[in-house]
């Protein structure tokens, strides 16, 4: 029997609202460290469904809770599984999409206590986000004045969140993946020429540059600093406003190698889940073609010539073409 069970879960669904006395009352049956079973989080989370009508302290109470009970009760403690993350997913959303603030909190709040969290995780995040910002839709919208199809500043901060968790807890140094730079190159092509938050391109030049320095074997500094908002120029290199790489652009040594195979390897064992890093091939693939570059991709380009990245002799027909199109007026 869980510590729950005496809870009116059915009464209070029926009014479809929970009151003050209710949290109280939700307080006091489950005290801090107390273990609530699987189906009693599935309840709660369905009790907020059931229930418009919610006291100020019930969102509070439910994230606290339920991100206690997913991070450190369940196995593997601390970390996440792919398993675990699956459970999530099922149950805070509808279609792959959630509809309501409460459960976007415990996703954010699930990815900042983590140490470790599938990949598949960190993408259900960040297409929540994508999904506000083309959709028009979507709780992450929830007081954000941009209309649809426009990144703004609290979408900037809220993918900066995403990926920054992704590697932060853990303290492995991850490059930002393939799905991820995907997403990112996605959220340009469908806000290109709106009236976008200048962070926007920030983000994103920081964000696919250090995918692609990565996928050509340099070293990139960890996403912390890497994704850093231009509130951190003051601690960054000089050259631009946060898009200069810190440290200096440098092949990877054979240690720092070594390093981050073993940080793939740990978060793939613990999540249960592969890590899709991204090659020069993909680079070439996503970029090439003859249609004009956006100004976020021209913007990439300067920020990678910036750097001195020499590319490998297979990178340089892609890479003239690319300088090409960013050159010709149909990209102005």
């Amino acid at each position: 029997m869980g510590v729950l069970s005496a809870v009116p879960f059915a009464e209070i669904a029926a009014r479809g609202s929970i009151d003050g006395a209710d949290v109280l009352a939700l307080r006091r049956t489950a005290t801090e460290g107390c273990r609530i079973t699987a189906e009693e989080a599935h309840s709660l989370l369905a009790l907020d469904d059931a229930c418009p009508v919610q006291d100020p302290a019930w969102a509070q109470w439910l994230v606290e809770t339920l991100c206690d009970f997913i991070v450190h009760q369940t196995e593997p403690a601390g970390d996440l599984s792919a398993g675990n993350a699956a459970w999530l997913i099922a149950r805070i959303s509808g279609d792959g999409c959630i509809a309501t603030g409460t459960p976007m909190h415990l996703l954010l709040a699930v990815l900042d206590r983590a140490r470790l969290v599938p990949p598949s995780l960190v993408h259900f995040a960040l297409e929540q986000v994508k999904a506000a910002i083309v959709g028009g839709s979507g709780p992450p919208r929830s007081g954000l004045s941009a209309p649809p199809r426009t990144v703004g500043a609290g979408h900037v901060d809220l993918l900066r969140r995403i990926m920054c968790a992704f590697d932060g807890n853990g303290g492995g140094g991850l490059p930002v993946t393939r799905p991820e730079a995907e997403l990112l190159l996605a959220i340009d092509a469908a806000t290109c020429g709106s009236d976008n938050h200048p962070s926007w391109q920030e983000l994103f030049v920081q964000a696919v540059g250090n995918c692609v320095l990565a996928a050509l074997g340099y070293a990139v500094p960890a996403r912390a600093l890497a994704l850093a908002g231009s509130a951190m120029d003051a601690e960054r290199s000089s050259g631009g406003p946060g898009l200069a790489p810190d440290p200096a652009c440098r092949l990877q040594s054979a240690v720092e190698r070594e390093a981050a195979r073993c940080a793939r390897q740990r978060l793939e064992s613990v999540t249960g889940e592969p890590l899709e890093l991204a090659d020069a091939a993909w680079l070439a693939g996503r970029l090439e073609g003859d249609g004009p570059l956006s100004p976020n991709v021209r913007a990439l380009l300067g920020f990678l010539e910036a750097t001195g990245a020499a590319l490998s002799p297979a990178s340089r027909r892609w890479w003239a073409g690319l300088r090409r199109r960013a050159n010709s007026k149909s990209s102005e």
